[in-house]
């Protein structure tokens, strides 16, 4: 799924700029990766480690998580090219975490390279961070995360930004109401759409890098892609539902758990919260029935997922 289609992830289309509906500019002037995250993906952010993170939330009901890499303005999937390349049911994703998506300078995984850093302007703008939602800021306190919610993602180089936002509709819902019951708490809230981050190393006469996907400390490998000058790679990160136009089939239904609404109680799933009010975003629906409005979220900027 293409950027410019992130509302509508009902299929997979590529990211080619049209002229219509180009892909969201980056952050970075050269970038030579772009990693777009959407749907039910909550990320955070170790200041120490220079380390960030995404959950993947595997206890979404009918959803899966896609990854796709083409080159940025190309319709060709890179990867993955064949079934066995990518299995991305919940259980086996969470089975194979932790994953790692670095760059590799010819070293691995070197913890004292680590590099990625949040975009925090002063004062803050449309690619701010700050842009995306954040459950700890909202809720006042710190929400450690339970296992077995969510299947970790670990991302140490790159700088981490908005790449599109909405307005919406911020709203509250008492513990254990039905989503029809949520009332406003704030209107016209700006709060991004999707999520992204920019990386701009690319090999030179000190040697080869590489954008590598792995898991098992960087012992197994999905995939290798070489930087080299002048070539941007996008890698979109999707989790949305297996067959959107099902899950939407009664889309005003309080007890569907892919209601507007109801779609993003489900981050809930990943905190162990005391009984207490719950708010819901509610961006402006899209024109499009094949899936639910997605607004991918934070946590902590300090402790990353284990805060």
């Amino acid at each position: 799924m293409s950027p410019e289609e992130h509302v509508n992830h009902g299929g997979h289309q590529p990211p080619v700029d049209d002229g219509e509906n180009p892909p969201p500019p980056p952050l970075l002037a050269n970038p030579s990766v772009t990693i777009y995250f959407d749907g039910l993906i909550y990320t955070a952010y170790n200041k120490e480690r220079r380390l960030y993170q995404g959950a993947m939330l595997i206890q979404a009901e009918g959803h899966r998580l896609d990854i796709e890499v083409r080159r940025r303005g190309e319709d060709e999937v890179l990867w993955p090219v064949k079934e066995s390349d990518w299995n991305p049911d919940h259980a086996a994703v969470q089975a194979r975490a932790p994953f790692w998506l670095y760059v590799d300078s010819g070293k691995g995984i070197v913890p004292e390279e680590f590099s990625a850093q949040l975009h925090r302007p002063n004062p803050a703008n449309a690619q701010s961070f700050d842009n995306i939602f954040n459950f700890e800021e909202r809720h006042q306190q710190m929400l450690p995360l339970k296992p077995g919610t969510f299947a970790e993602f670990n991302f140490p180089h790159g700088t981490c930004y908005s790449a599109a936002n909405t307005t919406a509709e911020l709203k509250t819902l008492g513990q254990g109401q039905l989503v029809t019951a949520a009332v406003t708490f704030k209107q016209n809230f700006p709060v991004s759409t999707l999520t992204a981050l920019d990386i701009d190393a690319v090999s030179n006469g000190a040697g080869k890098k590489f954008i590598v996907l792995a898991n098992n400390k960087g012992k197994d490998e999905f995939f290798r892609l070489e930087l080299e000058p002048g070539k941007h790679y996008e890698i979109n990160f999707l989790n949305a539902p297996i067959d959107p136009v099902a899950a939407m089939h009664d889309p005003n239904d309080p007890l569907n758990p892919h209601n507007p609404l109801g779609h993003f109680l489900q981050f809930y799933e990943l905190f162990d919260l005391e009984p207490q009010s719950r708010f819901i975003v509610a961006p402006q629906l899209s024109t499009s029935l094949h899936s639910p409005p997605c607004v991918p979220t934070s946590g902590s900027t300090a402790t990353g997922l284990g805060g």
